[in-house]
C-alpha cells in the first residue's frame, strides 16, 4: 500500500465520521468546521505532494491531542508574524491555497509601482532586470491579445498566476514557491496571463483554471460538488455551456486556426505568439490546478472583505 492510501486509511481511523464522496459546506477559513479540515487534509493526500502526505501520516501517528493542536487554524494576523510557529494545517493552507488565493494573501503589496514600464517598441522577449506588475500586463498583453480562457477583448487584466503577495512565514516564502515552479521573478511573462476581469476573478478565487490534456492546455471550471442531482452541478454545467457558446461567438473575431472547442469536449488556449519560452510556466499552472482541486474538497469559500484589484479595469487595445 502506497503512503497516500496508508494516510487516506490512517485518517479515516483517526476520523471515523469522514466522508471522502462529500463536498463539505462552504465555509471561509476563518469559519472552518472539523469537515472543512478533513475536507482539505484529504485533497492534499489525493493532490499534495509527497513529502506533505508522509508529513500528515507521520502527524496521525502521534497523540489525539497533538494531532487536534496541529490541526487548530490560527487567526490570520498571526499569520504574518514573524515570530508565530504556524500550526501544521496553517503551513499547508499557506503554501497550497494563499500562494493563489487573492483572498488570503499579503493584501498590504496588493498594488505594485509602475517604476520600469517599457515602450510598446520594447519586445516582449525582452525583460528589464527590475520588474513590476506593469511589466507583466504589458507583456501578455502584447503576447496574448485577448483573454485566454474566454477570448473576450474588453477590460483584460494582467493576471499573475503564483500571486503577486505570497505571505512570507518561517515555512514558506515568495522565493521558494517561485523556484518550485522554476520562476526567477513574480511579473515575469511566464508566470502571467491575459485574463478579462470575470475570468481573472475566478481564477485567483481558485474556481477556474489552466489544465494540460493530450498536450494541450485548455481551461476547466471547478464543479463544486459531486451530487449530479443539485442545483450547484446544474449551474457548473451552465458556466460549462456558456463559456463554450462565448467562445464560439467570439471566434468569428478571429482569422486564424483557433479552436473554440475540441473534439474531445475541451476548450483549448491559444497563443498568437508560439514562442513556448515566453508561453505560461505549466508547473505554475500544475500548482495552481492543485490548489483549485484541495479548495473544492475543502469547500473553500472566500471571504466578505473588500475585493482588491491587482491591475486597474479598463480595455486592453489589440
Amino acid at each position: 500500500m502506497d503512503i497516500r492510501s496508508r494516510t487516506k486509511q490512517k485518517l479515516k481511523k483517526c476520523y471515523p465520521q469522514l466522508d471522502e464522496n462529500a463536498i463539505p459546506e462552504k465555509n471561509e477559513r476563518g469559519k472552518w468546521k472539523l469537515p472543512n479540515k478533513l475536507g482539505f487534509l484529504l485533497g492534499i493526500i489525493l493532490e499534495g505532494l509527497e513529502e506533505d502526505v508522509q508529513a500528515l501520516y507521520e502527524l496521525l501517528n502521534k497523540s489525539q491531542e497533538e494531532v487536534e493542536r496541529e490541526l487548530e487554524l490560527s487567526p490570520e494576523n498571526l499569520l504574518k508574524s514573524i515570530l508565530y510557529t504556524p500550526t501544521f494545517i496553517d503551513r499547508l493552507f499557506n503554501f497550497y491555497i494563499a500562494t493563489f488565493h487573492k483572498n488570503y494573501s499579503d493584501a498590504e503589496s496588493c498594488h505594485t509601482p509602475a517604476t520600469s514600464r517599457p515602450s510598446s517598441a520594447e519586445s516582449i522577449e525582452k525583460e528589464p532586470k527590475e520588474l513590476t506588475h506593469k511589466n507583466l500586463k504589458d507583456s501578455v498583453s502584447k503576447r496574448d491579445s485577448v483573454c485566454l480562457f474566454c477570448w473576450n477583448t474588453l477590460e483584460c487584466e494582467g493576471a499573475h498566476i503564483i500571486a503577486q503577495k505570497i505571505i512570507n512565514t518561517a515555512t514558506n516564502d515568495e522565493s521558494s514557491v517561485l523556484t518550485r515552479c522554476g520562476l526567477q521573478n513574480k511579473h515575469q511573462i511566464q508566470n502571467g496571463m491575459l485574463l478579462c476581469k470575470i475570468c481573472h476573478s475566478q481564477f485567483d478565487k481558485l474556481k477556474r483554471y489552466a489544465d494540460e490534456v493530450d498536450g494541450k492546455l485548455v481551461v476547466k471550471i471547478v464543479n463544486e460538488t459531486n451530487d449530479t442531482t443539485s442545483e450547484k452541478h446544474r449551474k457548473w454545467k451552465r458556466d460549462v455551456r456558456n463559456l463554450k457558446n462565448n467562445r464560439i461567438s467570439n471566434l468569428e473575431d478571429w482569422n486564424d486556426d483557433r479552436q473554440a472547442i475540441l473534439d474531445n469536449g475541451e476548450m483549448p488556449l491559444y497563443f498568437v505568439n508560439n514562442n513556448e519560452s515566453i508561453q505560461p510556466n505549466r508547473a505554475a499552472l500544475a500548482f495552481h490546478k492543485t490548489a483549485c482541486l484541495i479548495w473544492r474538497m475543502a469547500g473553500g469559500a472566500e471571504t466578505e472583505d473588500e475585493e482588491c484589484w491587482d491591475d486597474e479595469p479598463g480595455p486592453v487595445n489589440t
